[in-house]
């Protein structure tokens, strides 16, 4: 890719036509659509994506995976599809997501055309010769345009493929005059006069775009970035110039000075040149090279790579760090649990394992290492770090043979005197919850260009504890509830079915403030992090906002357990890697401490949150409520289970520590 950045200062050698079907030398590189070995050094521009996310790993448990033994998902294949499995949702939303901006540009432009119909469409000559021909007949925006660049031998479908002077005219101040009517030589007509503009890269993507100030995308969309980069090298061999930028539409944008209203309101830009950003001194053109060989170095050459024992090339380390890996999320924790992955460490990023392997640091429970040993510094992390490696040194195993409690260290908390009082000191009413939320992913883009969506809390689990201990079957009787665990699911993902969640949780809790005969300042809720009060008051498009005349006693604690206790002391538990009550809760109870742990169900709350959405299109279908279905039942029990665990975790360290 870096003939891509040259392309900005010297014309492409092979322009027009003959860019579809010639490398820059002019000769000749093009299979046909059947010709599946030729195509093996082919590479869409999707392909990029793990590269640039720095997760290369799942590059090779796709092409070699299931040969080396690997197995994956459970719920990729199944039949019928798993209700946990977000992605499908993802997937149509996205397609869904495009349609209906084209359908908005539509009606904006003078002439627009389609080009492919599907992903088949993505490798046919033909189809790459419609998109030249739709450009050189000076058609304003070409959606799903099919490019193909013999130089680089990389192909896709771009989104939409835009005029330079209708996009200025579409999103004023995007681009500057001089740029919008920079003519594109390749596209001259018969009279030889090229026109006075060129075309540019918008790629759209069913995410709320990160963006700089002046409007750059953030690193955390380096993959989508990377991706039109390729598309504007094989645009800038069609017409013989090269862009200077191109750009993303999101379903809206945020940045550190504001927030968008919509799709339209603005782009997330991609400078072509651009050569560093703030966490990569290599500049993206150059990175997005290396991720397009990385995929021809797979398909030739990984059949004879190796992830275990220990891996035989430094990409297959896995980066535990990054999600979005099905469907070899398991293969991909098999592998880090069995070499002893280091990012799997608090603040260990890829870079800082790759520099600890090169000093011969190989795994996260060798006895000598340390937060300085690993790079990681700062005013927290070295000490959050510190106690996760020493919670899981070898000799500890030893230590919870004889004692189990040994598992959770330091052997004593001792904070500032009101820190300690206010963990340490149980609250005459203590209401542990836990949320179970959906996004805003199921969009019908009825009113588009602003974001739709359910943004709901469907369910809330509420486990009361009095001075710090389980209520007796007559304290429930004097509540009128038939137990401590009070959970309401919403019967649809709407307003009133939120609405009645919330009314309910708060007569639970005012019940039992009642029967005690206590006020609200004698009652706290307790949570894991600080999901729960930002869901409810806290967050943009939070329940506040949505519920103006509902709230919550200003009299009523909070206590982010998470943030007030386990971080702050911070608290480490053998078997945990870091800090999520889901770990920590685990490495208790397999250390015989605590008594509840997960069953079947969702694996976390983005399969709730997917049990939601499928359940609420099964309600709408059947005209019954989301709780009518099995699954639901699953993600029920899950939420209990949070509620429960982080209760034994709090008490356990209460009583302990």
């Amino acid at each position: 890719m870096q003939d891509l950045r040259r392309y900005r200062s010297e014309t492409p050698p092979v322009t027009g036509l003959a860019s579809i079907t010639h490398d820059d030398r002019g000769v000749e590189q093009s299979p046909a659509d059947g010709d599946r070995a030729a195509w093996k050094s082919w590479v869409s521009a999707s392909k990029t994506r793990n590269w640039l996310r720095r997760d290369p790993l799942l590059d090779w448990l796709e092409v070699h995976g299931e040969a080396k033994g690997f197995i994956k998902d459970a719920e990729v294949d199944a039949d019928p599809p798993s209700p946990y499995d977000l992605r499908r949702l993802l997937f149509a939303k996205g397609n869904a997501f495009e349609e209906g901006i084209f359908k908005l540009l539509e009606p904006k432009v003078s002439t627009w055309v389609k080009i492919a119909n599907g992903w088949e469409e993505t490798r046919s000559v033909e189809a790459a010769q419609r998109t030249f021909e739709a450009m050189r007949s000076g058609v304003e925006l070409i959606a799903q345009a099919v490019v193909r660049n013999p130089e680089d031998q990389t192909y896709g479908a771009i989104d939409l493929l835009a005029r330079s002077d209708a996009l200025a005219r579409l999103f004023p101040g995007i681009v500057d005059a001089g740029e919008a009517t920079h003519p594109a030589p390749a596209l001259a007509g018969d009279d030889g006069v090229p026109p006075p503009w060129h075309y540019v890269v918008v790629d759209v993507k069913f995410s709320t775009l990160d963006l700089s100030v002046n409007g750059l995308v953030s690193s955390s969309h380096r993959h989508y970035a990377g991706q039109v980069l390729v598309y504007t090298a094989a645009v800038a061999r069609l017409q013989g110039y090269c862009a200077a930028e191109a750009y993303l539409l999101g379903r809206t944008w945020t940045s550190t000075k504001g927030r968008g209203r919509g799709a339209l309101d603005r782009l997330g830009r991609v400078l072509v040149e651009r050569e560093e950003t703030r966490d990569s001194a290599t500049p993206l053109a150059i990175e997005v090279g290396r991720a397009i060989e990385w995929i021809r170095s797979v398909r030739r050459d990984g059949a004879s790579w190796d992830a275990l024992p220990r891996p035989t090339r430094p990409e297959l380390y896995p980066n535990t760090g990054a999600n979005e890996d099905q469907p070899w999320s398991g293969a991909k924790k098999k592998i880090a649990d069995t070499i002893g992955e280091l990012t799997v460490l608090p603040g260990v990023n890829p870079d800082l394992r790759d520099a600890a392997i090169a000093r011969g640091i190989l795994r996260r429970d060798e006895p000598n290492l340390s937060p300085e040993l690993l790079g990681v510094t700062g005013d927290t992390r070295p000490k959050r770090l510190a106690l996760v490696l020493a919670a899981n040194h070898p000799d500890q195993v030893a230590r919870i043979a004889a004692s189990p409690g040994a598992a959770v260290i330091p052997e004593k908390i001792e904070l500032l005197p009101d820190l300690e009082r206010h963990w340490r000191r149980p609250w005459r009413l203590e209401f542990c919850v836990d949320f179970e939320n959906t996004q805003n992913l199921d969009d019908d883009f009825s009113r588009l260009p602003e974001v739709g969506g359910n943004v709901c809390i469907f369910q809330v689990g509420c486990l009361v504890q009095i001075d710090g201990r389980v209520p007796t079957a007559a304290e429930c009787a004097a509540a009128g509830v038939p137990s401590e665990f009070g959970q309401w699911t919403a019967k649809r993902l709407s307003l009133a079915g939120e609405r009645e969640v919330l009314d309910a949780w708060r007569a639970f809790m005012d019940a039992w403030r009642a029967a005690l005969s206590v006020g609200w300042s004698d009652a706290r809720i307790m949570h894991w992090s600080p999901a729960e009060p930002n869901l409810l008051k806290n967050s943009y498009n939070c329940a506040a906002d949505r519920h103006p005349d509902w709230s919550l006693p200003d009299e009523l604690g909070w206590f982010d357990a998470l943030d007030e206790l386990v971080h702050r002391v911070p608290v480490g538990v053998h078997g945990a890697w870091g800090f999520g009550l889901k770990q920590i809760a685990k490495g208790m109870h397999k250390a015989g401490l605590i008594k509840t742990v997960w069953g079947d169900g969702p694996a976390d709350g983005l399969g709730a949150m997917a049990a939601a959405y499928e359940a609420e299109r099964r309600a709408a279908l059947s005209g019954g409520s989301m709780s009518d279905f099995d699954f639901m039942q699953a993600v029920a029990e899950y939420n209990q289970v949070d509620c429960r665990a982080m209760s034994e975790v709090v008490s356990w360290l209460r009583a302990n520590r």
